[in-house]
């Protein structure tokens, strides 16, 4: 448990100073932290998108990303194919969503 509350500190921490320099993360989920050597935390925005299920008619989220993304973006979202579009900005309430 000393381990858990260790990782989730780190990840705040971080958060919090990106957030003090302006820096909204966007991506924030769990395939985008990555715990490396000695429990050291890092934040990375990867994004890979699964080009096998892009198509021209259709847009896309990579299965269980929905659960990250705040309920005032997720209602701005529209498709313009291949794409999802959110036409609100993510802002660090919207960090602090995903981090929850």
């Amino acid at each position: 448990m000393h381990t858990k509350i260790g990782v989730l500190r780190q990840i705040a921490q971080g958060m919090g100073y990106l957030h003090a320099k302006g820096i909204v993360l966007r991506k924030l989920n769990t395939k985008n932290v990555f715990l490396g050597h000695k429990v050291k935390v890092s934040a990375m925005d990867y994004g890979f998108p699964d080009a096998a299920k892009d198509r021209s008619d259709y847009g896309s989220i990579p299965r269980g990303h929905l659960t990250y993304i705040a309920p005032e973006i997720l209602g701005t979202i529209r498709v313009i194919p291949p794409r999802l579009v959110p036409f609100c900005s993510f802002s660090p309430e919207s960090d602090v969503y995903a981090f929850g």
